[in-house]
């Protein structure tokens, strides 16, 4: 589940304001949850979002593949942005592998 800002814990919307500058992924877990983060570093233009595109399972790794998509023509603005996405699981005892 893609989790909302508003809904990350403190410490790890902390982390989230460090990591977000540069491009990278990393994995946050508390005694309920765990979160997959993906950065995509400073962008020049507003408009961009991430996509999901593939998440699966098997007995020990967990995978999560996501993609940036640009602004549609015309519709991004000048603006620096810091495009990140974090996905929320029940806590499990599996290696997480992350592709940007």
């Amino acid at each position: 589940m893609i989790c909302q800002e508003s809904h990350l814990p403190p410490q790890l919307q902390i982390l989230l304001e460090e990591k977000k500058k540069k491009p990278g992924t990393f994995v946050y877990r508390n005694s309920m949850y765990m979160y997959l983060a993906v950065c995509y570093g400073r962008k020049e233009y507003s408009g961009c979002s991430v996509r999901i595109e593939e998440c699966w399972r098997t007995e020990k790794t967990l995978f999560l593949r996501t993609q940036l998509m640009g602004p549609a023509p015309g519709e991004g603005e000048e603006a620096e942005t810091w495009p990140f996405i974090v996905v929320r699981c029940p806590q499990m005892d599996v290696f997480c592998v992350i592709e940007p």
